[in-house]
């Protein structure tokens, strides 16, 4: 019986043949399609299996190996030519260079190797001078003879330039001149070369450069200046000056020597000069008179007004012989006009020295030491009424009133004294605030200048501190002026102050050591809202010490 019927589909696995071209960069290898790898050229049969082991492709490649060619060359360039490389590549400086060309499949055609080098060019500056008329040879073999910069090259063989000279030539030239020239009697002359002469003549002279080169031909006539002497005598009075032949002045006797010059400094005129002079005898005076007398000055003139008068009495030549200065004082009365005023009670004196008490017109005379009237006074004396004192207080102080005003009245100036617990010694009503019974003075002053005193008794009650120093509840910083800040500025003196506001979750927002400063419900510059605050007080007050805790309400 039949026992296995197998139906079998059979599949010829094809083979599939293929020829290409492939080229390779020297050096380089090749992988086939079955992964052998190859490096040298020929045609390769290589074959690709399928898995079942059948011949799946069979690939016939002609494999070129692209070869390199290397060569070896060496150039010179001159210094600041340029050298262009068979790739294009363009070098500048000597050295030793290799250049790529390449196939266009990218692999290496030619490697050249290439020996450059550069002719350096030396630069020399230099400078030189000639004498004038004379020639100078630059290094190239060029000849000059103007002053100039040259610019002379040397070359290599090879035509480069080897050495570039820049040579500044300069040319001595000779000044040549015509002068006159004067010297005093007995001195010398040096002409510009050196040599020294001392006669007048004409002088030929000529200077030279220290390349020996002539600088200066000189043509130099020589003259020399003689001086003349003379003697003579005058007579001066006191106080005459004399003019010497020089210009110069003399005013005392004795001899005198006067030189005048010549504009070449040299002596031109010699003067011996004998001078004597009339002495004049000085009296100082002093004098007095009354207005209304006269006096005498030594020459008979007769004066009668202050002033510093000058008199002369002469010799017969002229000179003056005897001059009196006299300061003459008339004594002039001084008249004064014032209008004093005192108050009821005082006195005024006099200029003389009398005491006066009453209103009136008064008319005083002082006299001098020669018995002349000196000053007289009018005076007009007011006597001005005191002022009528009235002064007041407000209140007593005691642990519930802690301050209190002190009034005053019946004049225009106040002072209070003693300044202590006060806020202003110096108006009409200040605020007090002892720390104990005090007696305060008041000088009040009038209009007219006038003052008067009185006094009053402050007191200050240091009862039970418990039931004092009061607080307000709430506080509206709305700046209306009332109620506007919570502090302790009502309960007068007190001193060691610790005063802390808290909000209520215990952070302080203002504290203070200060009494005269409050809490305004500012907070940083910032507003704080409405609510309940929560202070701490304790301070030294004149009842003793005093400890506040409580809240106070911020009203908005």
């Amino acid at each position: 019986c039949d026992s296995l019927i197998t139906t079998i589909i059979l599949q010829v696995k094809n083979i599939y043949r293929i020829s290409s071209i492939a080229s390779i960069c020297a050096g380089q290898s090749f992988t086939l399609p079955s992964g052998i790898g190859v490096n040298a050229a020929g045609t390769y049969t290589d074959t690709v299996r399928y898995i079942t082991g059948c011949d799946s492709l069979i690939r016939s490649i002609n494999l070129s190996v692209k070869k390199v060619m290397r060569t070896s060359n060496t150039a010179l360039i001159c210094q600041g030519q340029s050298y262009t490389m068979p790739s294009g590549a363009v070098v500048l400086t000597a050295g030793i260079f290799s250049d790529t060309l390449r196939y266009s499949t990218g692999c290496d055609s030619l490697i050249t190797t290439v020996s450059l080098t550069v002719k350096s060019v030396t630069k020399v500056l230099a400078s030189t001078s000639i004498c004038e008329g004379k020639t100078y040879i630059l290094p190239s073999g060029t000849v000059v003879s103007a002053a100039g910069i040259y610019i002379d090259t040397l070359r290599y063989a090879s035509g480069c330039d080897s050495v570039i000279s820049t040579i500044n030539v300069t040319v001595k030239n000779v000044s040549r001149i015509s002068s006159g020239v004067s010297i005093c009697a007995g001195q010398t002359f040096s002409l510009p070369s050196g040599n020294v002469v001392g006669l007048a003549a004409t002088y030929i002279d000529t200077a030279r450069y220290l390349s020996g080169c002539d600088s200066l031909i000189s043509r130099i006539s020589l003259t020399i200046k003689t001086a003349i002497r003379i003697s003579n005598s005058q007579t001066l009075c006191q106080g005459q000056v004399y003019t010497l032949p020089s210009g110069t002045t003399v005013n005392a006797p004795g001899l005198y020597r006067d030189t005048v010059r010549y504009i070449s400094g040299c002596d031109s005129l010699l003067t011996v000069v004998t001078i004597s002079v009339k002495a004049v005898s000085r009296k100082n005076l002093s004098g007095n008179i009354c207005q209304g007398q006269t006096y005498t000055l030594p020459s008979g003139l007769i004066v009668n007004t202050s002033g510093t008068f000058t008199d002369t009495l002469k010799y017969r030549t002229g000179c003056d012989s005897v001059i009196t200065t006299l300061i003459l004082a008339v004594s002039s009365p001084k008249r004064i006009a014032l209008n004093p005023s005192i108050c009821t009670g005082e006195t005024y004196t006099l200029p003389s020295g009398i005491i006066v008490t009453n209103s009136g017109v008064y008319t005083d005379i002082i006299k001098n030491q020669q018995g002349c009237d000196s000053i007289i006074t009018t005076i007009l004396l007011t006597v001005n009424s005191k002022p009528t004192v009235r002064i007041n207080k407000t209140n007593d102080i005691n642990c519930i009133v802690g301050s209190a005003t002190l009034t005053a009245s019946g004049g225009s100036k106040y002072e209070w004294s003693p300044t202590i617990g006060l806020s202003n010694s110096f108006i009409s009503n200040p605020v007090a605030t002892p720390a104990a019974t005090t007696i305060y003075k008041a000088k009040i002053t009038s209009l007219n200048g006038c003052s008067a005193m009185d006094s009053i008794e402050l007191k200050v009650n240091t009862g039970d501190a418990a039931g004092g120093y009061l607080l307000p509840t709430a506080f509206t910083p709305n700046a209306d002026g009332k109620n506007d800040c919570f502090g302790v500025k009502t309960w007068g003196w007190i001193s060691d102050l610790k005063f802390s506001i808290f909000d209520r979750w215990g952070n302080i927002i203002f504290t203070t050591t200060d009494p005269s400063k409050c809490w305004d419900g500012l907070f940083n510059g910032i507003k704080q809202g409405t609510g309940t605050y929560v202070y701490s007080i304790s301070a030294i007050t004149i009842c003793g010490p005093v400890v506040r805790k409580g809240a106070i309400v911020l009203i908005r």
